[in-house]
């Protein structure tokens, strides 16, 4: 059976769109209580948390996040310092949200590439409304495979979405799927 060619362009064309899809790491299938290091996968994207914190419950005390978040010093006590995300492919972008409980010292993220670093970007959480948490969302571009957050009083974070750089594979499929649909229209006309 041959498939018409507008039937192999879009199929082309829809298998190489669907390479691109976002990882979203929520931490709501990790156990409360949970220290770091822990690794998990999403669209085939593997991120592994590090650092001194745990995954815990929010129990409601910051607003923009929820469930089960990275979060130091609520279930283990003693828990400060740096936290590390680290993917298994190059990323083009990463957004996550974020919470200190201490005030609104900023969040410093060092993006590296290998052990290269590659930028550096700073965030200041805002105060919530009626709460003593400052919050925030951090939204870091370019091209990384690992970030390093500090200088934050009681970090929390949750709703990790990283987008991973196309590969060169994904670009040529969604390239012949784009000559295939330019066929189809060519030949039509």
């Amino acid at each position: 059976m041959r498939l018409p060619p507008i039937a192999v362009a879009v199929l082309l064309f829809s298998a190489a769109l669907s390479a691109r899809a976002d990882a979203v790491y929520d931490f709501e299938s990790t156990p409360s209580g949970t220290a770091l290091p822990i690794t998990l996968t999403s669209n085939g994207l593997t991120a592994t948390f590090s650092g001194s914190a745990s995954v815990c419950s929010s129990a409601g005390l910051f607003t923009i996040l929820s469930g089960n978040v990275v979060i130091q010093d609520l279930c283990a006590g003693g828990q400060s310092g740096a936290l590390g995300m680290s993917f298994s492919q190059t990323l083009n972008s990463l957004s996550f949200d974020f919470a200190t409980a201490v005030g609104n010292s900023p969040l410093t993220v060092n993006l590296f590439e290998g052990a290269t670093l590659v930028g550096t970007d700073t965030f200041t959480p805002t105060v919530n409304n009626g709460s003593d948490d400052f919050q925030g969302v951090a939204t870091i571009t370019g091209n990384f495979n690992s970030v390093r957050l500090s200088d934050a009083d009681l970090l929390a974070f949750d709703n990790v979405d990283a987008v991973p750089t196309p590969e060169p594979g994904s670009l040529a499929l969604l390239g012949s799927g784009f000559l295939g649909l330019a066929g189809i229209v060519r030949r039509r006309s």
